[in-house]
């Protein structure tokens, strides 16, 4: 691993300094990443300083990833990223070559947090030419602010020959982005084009993004490719979107184009957004494609919206255009999909699609 910078069992600390690695890979064999941070490492700040992580990986044969948090033996402790007041900003640039690479990749349990009034800003982007190149890719992650914001910006591109698809922002496995009084944003973009699913959000099973009295927002677009489904923002496998508190949720998906299927928003197996007073608010626009269902929004196998204080619901799909049943807004029930508020308003407008029948 010609890595230009690897952490193993390190602990690097300072009080008000802040630390700021910048990092490039090198050439030749796999695992080229620009900043290798094995699990047990330990990167804080104790005083306002700020943890800034600029990584750019080399060109390997394979797995060419910005910043990368491999996992060693299990019995090590999560690697952890902290500060006190000052903000974390970690930006990871996949490589060239390869089947895989990714902007900023992890599959250990990795706790990236800001207390106080710092933020956390995760920028991942990959290149044009791997199978599968995701933008931001975090398994078993916590990621966690006090007052400060936590903004996720993450784009995908490539061939994406594998069906797991070269998505802009993936969370899943147990995974958390929580505040208490921030907004969390995420902004996930995917590039990539074939035959594989291109994501711009995939929020999976089970994952938690909460806040208390600050908003969410997402915002994604799908990608391209005959044969292929491009979701806008795709959550699913019974993950969270919550707020406790007074803030909002607005979420914005845009399906790609290619093959059926391209949703702007779909929530499927259980995928929840529950409120508690601000509402939620979802845009969908519906990809185009030679197959069916190029739908604006849709809930699917149990999935539910909810507010339970008086916040109002509003669901806007349009279909894009396909060979047939493009509809705005698509729910099913089989287990039952619901959307509850008490004492507000539910408004839902769809507008079909062109192509074929049931549009």
């Amino acid at each position: 691993s010609n890595a230009g910078i690897g952490l193993f069992d390190a602990s690097i600390t300072t009080s008000g300094g802040g630390a700021t690695f910048t990092a490039n890979g090198g050439s030749g064999g796999n695992l080229i990443s620009g900043m290798a941070i094995f699990r047990g490492c330990i990167i804080s700040d104790s005083a306002d300083g700020d943890i800034i992580i600029n990584a750019i990986a080399g060109n390997g044969t394979d797995n060419n990833r910005g910043v990368t948090f491999p996992p060693t033996l299990a019995a090590s402790p999560p690697t952890s990223i902290t500060t006190n007041n000052g903000d974390v900003i970690i930006t990871g640039v996949g490589g060239t070559n390869g089947g895989i690479n990714q902007g900023i990749y992890s599959t250990t349990e990795v706790t990236i947090a800001s207390t106080g009034s710092g933020s956390v800003q995760l920028n991942g982007s990959t290149n044009n030419i791997a199978q599968i190149s995701e933008g931001i890719a975090l398994v078993n992650v916590s990621i966690s602010t006090t007052t400060g914001d936590i903004t996720m910006t993450g784009t995908g591109n490539g061939s994406g020959f594998f069906s797991d698809g070269s998505d802009g922002v993936y969370l899943g496995g147990n995974s958390s982005v929580t505040s208490t009084s921030g907004n969390i944003n995420i902004i996930g973009t995917t590039l990539a084009t074939d035959t594989s699913n291109h994501k711009g959000i995939f929020i999976d099973n089970p994952t938690i993004v909460q806040t208390q009295d600050g908003n969410i927002t997402m915002n994604g677009t799908g990608g391209t490719g005959a044969g292929g489904i491009h979701y806008g923002v795709l959550l699913g496998g019974s993950n969270v979107v919550q707020i406790s508190g007074s803030g909002a949720v607005n979420i914005t998906g845009n399906g790609g184009s290619g093959g059926s299927a391209n949703y702007g928003v779909l929530l499927y197996n259980s995928g929840s957004i529950t409120t508690s007073g601000g509402g939620a608010i979802l845009t969908g626009n519906g990809g185009t494609g030679t197959g069916n269902n190029q739908a604006g929004i849709a809930l699917l196998q149990g999935s539910n919206i909810s507010d339970s204080v008086g916040g109002d619901i509003t669901l806007n799909g349009t279909a894009g255009n396909g060979s047939w049943f493009n509809v705005g807004f698509n729910m099913s029930n089989a287990p039952a999909s619901s959307i509850t508020t008490n004492n507000g308003n539910i408004n839902i407008t769809g507008t079909g699609g062109n192509g074929g029948n049931f549009n």
